[in-house]
């Protein structure tokens, strides 16, 4: 589906945490508030830790409890993996990776295998990640589109027994597209897949019968319920997940535009504007004006004087900003 307004609202959201300065101009002051930041990064802080993993014994049989220790300790284990896997590759471990992109953009989205061989989790950006959801069969479409360098696609595509002449010749990169697909089939559901490089198929849409759900688990968090009846889907698409900063998003901004006039206004007193009424009119150089111990000549009748400026109102003089 289109997903464009989720993902404008992802760009705005990580902004405020990037203290991206959007009221720069020129040779004039600006603010930019880092209590977005700061928030993030004690949200960030606060919610890692270790994943318990605990099997509830209560309903077990007395010969399945001796076996609980050891699911436990291969769960442990697995996500340990997880976390050497990540770091790597030069990344945050798995759990920090996966709440930060929660905590930026108010989504998760996470691709899992699970097998004999393999117990794998693995975190998308949530902005290359387009869902499709039926309110009967959950997740029915899912599409990762990503941009890869083609040495990288080479290389995944010979791993991965794909179709090796789908990828670009030479250098540069690529745009590669995972599509995953549910379909009810006789009252049995069956699950395909398919790799896109460019715009051919390095696989082909395939059958996956080791599963019967789409191995990719993604939505909001947080955010506000289906609106789309009330304020129509855009706006529901925008809340259907929130960051932590979403909140608080106009206040930060007109907070950081108070500040930024503040701060010219303090700035246009200490260096105020000048008006010289002379003969000559080279009595004020602007390369003096703020010289210390600086020497201004004139005539008798030449006027230097400061530009008076409109008064602060009153009731922002005493309020407390």
């Amino acid at each position: 589906g289109n997903w464009s307004a989720r993902n404008k609202k992802f760009k705005a959201w990580c902004e405020l945490i990037l203290q991206v300065d959007k009221l720069a101009q020129d040779d004039m002051e600006s603010f930019v508030t880092n209590l977005p930041r700061t928030d993030y990064n004690m949200a960030l802080y606060m919610l890692q830790g270790k994943i318990p993993h605990r099997i509830p014994i209560e309903n077990l049989e007395p010969e399945e409890i001796s076996n609980t220790s050891e699911v436990e300790e291969t769960l442990k284990k697995a996500w340990s993996d997880n976390d050497r896997r990540y770091r790597r590759a030069n990344r945050q471990s798995w759990l920090r990776y996966f709440i930060s992109m929660l905590l930026a953009t108010g989504w998760y989205s996470v691709a899992y295998i699970v097998n004999e061989n393999d117990c794998l989790a693995e975190v998308w950006n949530p902005a290359e990640v387009y869902p499709e959801f039926d309110s009967e069969l959950g997740l029915t479409k899912v599409v990762r589109s990503y941009r890869i360098s083609n040495d990288r696609a080479r290389s995944m595509a010979t791993a991965k027994r794909w179709n090796a002449g789908a990828v670009p010749v030479g250098a540069g990169d690529t745009v590669l597209r995972n599509y995953w697909v549910k379909e009810i089939t006789s009252g049995e559901a069956k699950v395909f897949n398919a790799i896109i490089i460019g715009n051919d198929f390095a696989k082909p849409l395939t059958a996956e019968p080791d599963y019967i759900e789409i191995p990719v688990l993604i939505s909001g968090a947080g955010g506000l319920p289906d609106l789309t009846p009330i304020m129509g889907g855009k706006t529901s698409q925008e809340h259907a997940g929130e960051s932590l900063v979403a909140t608080n998003e106009s206040m930060h901004f007109q907070y950081n535009k108070l500040w930024t006039m503040m701060s010219q206004i303090l700035r246009d007193t200490a260096e105020p504007r000048w008006f010289e009424a002379s003969q000559g009119g080279d009595v004020l150089k602007s390369e003096n004006m703020f010289k210390r111990g600086a020497v201004f000549k004139g005539s008798v009748n030449d006027i230097v004087q400061a530009l008076p400026m409109p008064p602060i109102p009153i009731e922002l003089r005493t309020s407390n900003i």
